[in-house]
This record gives C-alpha cells, sequence and structure tokens, in this order.
C-alpha cells in the first residue's frame, strides 16, 4: 500500500531536496476537536495524588514546579511593576512570603502543599486535565498521509487547488509501518486516560482513541497517522507562520515509492521535482493526474 503526502508544488521540491518530512503537533491541525476526547475519569483525585506522592520524593520535580509557579505569578504582573522588580528579585521576595506563612502555620511546605491539594481537589484536577490535553496537543506530533490519490477534494484542499504534488511513500517501509488508521466517528470518543493500560493492544486502542479518531465529515480523507513526540524530532529553526515550530524527520530514500503531479502541476515545476527524483530516487516511479472526459474520476497516466 503507499502512502500519499499531498503538498504543493514548492514543498514538494523542499521534501525531496532535504529527505525531510514535517510532523505537526496536534494543536497545529485544521480540526479544533484533535486530542480532545470525551473525558470521563481523565484525571482522578487517586491518579492526582498519586503524582503528588511522586513529586514530593523527586525534588527536583518539586523545585521546578515551584519555580514555574513563581514564573507564572511574576509573568501575571503589570508591565510597571517588573520594571521595579525582576524576576529573581521577585521569588526571593515570594519565598520570604512562603516561609513566613509556614513558621505562622507551624507547618512544612509538603504538609501545605498536601492539604491544599485536600481542599482544592476538584479545581487542581480540572487543572492537571487541562494540562494534560494541552501537553498533548502540544508535544505529540502527527504526520497526515492519505490512500485517497483520487479523491478531488484531496488535491483541492492540500495540494494547492490541482497545482500542487502527492508524494507516495512505501507503507511496508519500517519508517511508516506503524501508521495508524484514522477511524471516523459520530460521537466523540470516551477515554479514560489513566492509569495507562499495560496491554500493547489496549495501549493501541488508547491512541487511537485520543489520537486518530476524526468526527464522519472527514471520511473523505482516507487518513492514516504516523505518530511522534517532539523530543524525537528534529526542530527546525525556519519560521512558521502559525506560531508553531517545526518539527522534522529524515525518511529513508527507498521508502519514496511514487509520485503523482497534479492536473494542473505547472510544467517548471514538474521539470525541477523530476530531476531530483531521478538523481536523489532512482527507484520512484512517477505519473500525472488526468480529469475524466466523461465523469468526475481522476485517472493518472505514467
Amino acid at each position: 500500500m503507499i502512502l500519499y503526502k499531498f503538498v504543493t508544488a514548492q514543498r514538494a521540491i523542499n521534501i525531496l531536496n532535504s529527505g525531510f518530512v514535517r510532523f505537526s503537533q496536534l494543536a497545529a491541525l485544521n480540526d479544533p476537536f484533535e486530542s480532545f476526547p470525551q473525558a470521563e475519569g481523565f484525571v482522578t483525585r487517586e491518579f492526582a495524588f498519586k503524582i503528588f506522592d511522586i513529586a514530593l520524593s523527586h525534588k527536583d520535580i518539586l523545585n521546578n514546579l515551584i519555580e514555574e509557579t513563581y514564573q507564572r505569578m511574576y509573568n501575571d504582573l503589570s508591565p510597571e511593576q517588573k520594571e521595579l522588580l525582576d524576576f529573581q528579585g521577585y521569588k526571593i521576595i515570594a519565598k520570604k512570603i512562603v516561609d513566613a506563612e509556614l513558621a505562622k502555620r507551624n507547618t512544612t511546605l509538603d504538609d501545605l502543599l498536601r492539604t491544599l491539594l485536600e481542599t482544592n481537589s476538584e479545581t487542581l484536577l480540572a487543572t492537571m486535565k487541562q494540562q494534560v490535553i494541552t501537553s498533548i496537543a502540544n508535544n505529540i506530533c502527527v504526520l497526515s498521509l492519505s490512500t485517497a490519490k483520487s479523491n478531488p477534494l484531496m488535491w483541492s484542499h492540500y495540494a494547492d487547488s490541482h497545482r500542487g504534488v502527492a508524494i507516495g511513500f512505501n507503507s511496508q517501509d519500517p519508517f511508516f509501518s506503524k501508521a495508524l488508521r484514522v477511524q471516523y466517528r459520530i460521537e466523540r470518543p470516551k477515554v479514560d486516560l489513566f492509569p495507562i493500560p499495560e496491554e500493547e493492544q489496549e495501549k493501541l486502542k488508547l491512541a487511537e482513541a485520543i489520537l486518530a479518531t476524526k468526527n464522519i465529515s472527514w471520511h473523505y480523507e482516507e487518513e492514516y497517522r504516523l505518530l511522534n513526540a517532539t523530543v524525537l524530532l528534529q526542530k527546525n529553526p525556519a519560521n512558521n507562520p502559525s506560531g508553531f515550530p517545526i518539527f522534522v524527520a529524515t525518511f529513508p530514500t527507498l521508502s519514496l515509492q511514487h509520485v503523482i503531479f497534479g492536473c494542473s502541476t505547472p510544467e517548471d515545476y514538474k521539470k525541477r521535482i523530476i530531476e531530483i527524483i531521478v538523481a536523489k530516487y532512482p527507484a520512484a516511479t512517477m505519473s500525472e493526474a488526468i480529469l475524466d472526459t466523461q465523469t468526475f474520476q481522476i485517472n493518472f497516466k505514467p
């Protein structure tokens, strides 16, 4: 099976020249429901206390949380207040206030935090839930591919209104072999993220529910998704107009199996792409999309 990446002609040149494909954060995709399943028991009270105990047993984790809290509090100050006090000065004052409050209550920071967690558990759980969702959306990336090479909508929406290119990769190549087939549903999936299941099959079902389920209106895309994490990818220094960092990975040269030119791909772009393919991807074949003269079908010729 060939999995296609529909792109503009210029982006095809960039991909083929560099050997990189981009993985996009879920938050950067064009569906606002991405990574946002119906979550029942998403973060339980028991799980929150477990995370809290882990944090207390690793002082570096706790210190980082405290540092982040101070930073958020400082960021909320007005520009005028920040002119009077830099972050380090603010942190010193804040720590003195906390130490004084602990002495006044005759307690420790660990006990105070546990009391706050117990008395404000619902608010904290809601915050943790949102943080988990945000973390997934910003740190999990996908490479969106498709088998719908004949669908006019794919060419219109993702390949510059048929002026672009569909780059086809071999799904059996180890790099692409773990791509998940997107499931299309009328209702959003309900998941219980915690505890993380131990069985691999159950982990796969959870990943599919969160990361590879879309509304049925997207079914025309026939999408497959290759998942990755930002920490495992290369960060491209190029600026992205959307504001999201660009993360890329190198695909194997031999995984490139087929390239299709759109029915309106400009000739100069075709020439440049053909030159790159001949020079760098000798195993790849090429074809051109042709509009059927009697139906709404897209045909292909070598």
